[in-house]
């Protein structure tokens, strides 16, 4: 049996993912997270020669800052103003 699928690349440093690692973590396209880098967005990431790793505490502060509250949003009530006639 042949079995010509690379494996996976695992980051060596306990804690840390690589790109791909991160990327398939946030159910991205590892371009996606390659555009976020050039335009310096995204999660906190260090670069280590050409290779890009992500801590995971880091990612996961990432991701939390992100969420969103829509219930502590109310919408501001409109004040109601009716037509003033002139005399």
């Amino acid at each position: 049996m042949n079995n010509n699928k690379k494996p996976i690349k695992k980051s060596q440093l306990e804690g840390y993912l690589t790109a791909d690692e991160a990327a398939e973590a946030l159910g991205l396209n590892p371009a996606t997270l390659a555009n976020w880098r050039a335009k310096r967005l995204g999660p906190p990431r260090i670069k280590i020669g050409k290779n890009t790793f992500y801590r995971l505490a880091a990612l996961e502060a990432w991701i939390i800052s992100r969420e969103t509250n829509y219930e502590l949003k109310t919408p501001k009530k409109k004040k109601h103003t009716a037509a003033r006639k002139k005399k």
